[in-house]
């Protein structure tokens, strides 16, 4: 967990953008507020216009940063996959979405799920034991990899 120093309302802007560009929720767009992430989903009416403006948006370029190709193949997203959005923003180190579709009263003073890199707090930790486990130390291996690290040891593949 690292410390929240800054709240920064996603929702509020958003729907900002939406009224000036004339759109609606539900109808021209989606959005899903979860803490460090925001995703949008939109149809062909709202998809570009409200992307550019969102991209451009003061906000979003100081307490974040959207998703692009480059980024999903480094944090392992799947790109192109609209389970995940159209459009994708992961907050800064230390920025909380808030209120968010969980917390709506009290922000938390700590959080999690910002990008690994950026956040050193967020590091975890993972102990494998066992027959056939070899003993072995590693400083730091990407988070996807501790799946394929627990399947070697635990199935033997």
């Amino acid at each position: 967990m690292g410390p929240v120093a800054e709240m920064f309302d996603a929702g509020a802007a958003i729907a900002r953008h939406a009224r000036r560009l004339g759109l609606k929720s539900i109808r021209d767009f989606l959005y899903f507020l979860d803490s460090t992430l925001v995703r949008i989903w939109t149809t062909d009416v709202g998809a570009q216009a409200l992307a550019a403006s969102l991209r451009d948006d003061t906000l979003f370029q100081q307490c974040g940063r959207f998703v692009d190709e480059d980024l999903a193949q480094q944090l392992d997203i799947p790109w192109g996959d609209r389970r995940y959005g159209d459009l994708l923003w992961v907050a800064n180190q230390g920025v909380l979405v808030f209120p968010d579709f969980f917390h709506r009263d009290t922000p938390y003073r700590a959080m999690h799920g910002y990008i690994p890199e950026d956040s050193p707090d967020n590091l975890g930790a993972c102990i494998v034991m066992g027959a056939g486990v070899p003993q072995r130390q590693v400083d730091q291996v990407p988070l996807g990899e501790v799946y394929h690290i627990l399947r070697r040891s635990v199935l033997g593949e």
